[in-house]
C-alpha cells in the first residue's frame, strides 16, 4: 500500500513542478514568479501596467500555494524513505487509511488534524 502512495506522491510531485513552471523560474533552490510581459514596446500605457502587476501578483499568490504543496508532498516522501509515513507527527499512531486516500500528504491522524 505504501508503494501505492509513493506513486501517487511522486506523481503529484511532478504535476506540481509543471504547474510551477508555467508561473515562476527556479533561482537555486527556491521559485520566483515570472513577471509577464503584455506589451513588447517600450512605451506602455498605465492599463498595461496595472495588468501587468496585477498578474505577477496573481502568480505570486499561486505560487506560494503551490510551494506549500510541493514542501507536504516532499515531506511525505521523506516519511516514506524513513519509514514513518502513514504515522501521525503529534501522537504517534496510525494515519487512518481512508485519510490518506483523501491525502496521501497528511501528516496527522484525523483526530490531530489541523485546518
Amino acid at each position: 500500500m505504501i508503494e501505492e502512495f509513493k506513486n501517487r506522491l511522486e506523481k503529484e510531485k511532478e504535476e506540481l513542478l509543471n504547474e510551477i513552471q508555467k508561473i515562476a523560474i527556479k533561482t537555486g533552490n527556491d521559485f520566483e514568479a515570472k513577471e509577464t510581459t503584455t506589451n513588447t514596446d517600450d512605451v506602455s500605457d498605465v492599463v498595461d501596467q496595472a495588468d501587468e502587476f496585477e498578474n505577477f501578483n496573481n502568480n505570486e499568490a499561486i505560487l506560494k500555494e503551490l510551494e506549500k504543496r510541493l514542501d507536504r508532498v516532499d515531506e511525505a516522501l521523506v516519511r516514506i524513505t524513513t519509514g514513518v509515513y502513514g504515522k501521525c507527527i503529534e501522537c504517534g499512531g496510525e494515519i487512518e487509511n481512508s485519510r490518506l486516500l483523501a491525502n496521501p500528504a497528511a501528516k496527522r491522524c484525523k483526530k490531530h488534524m489541523k485546518n
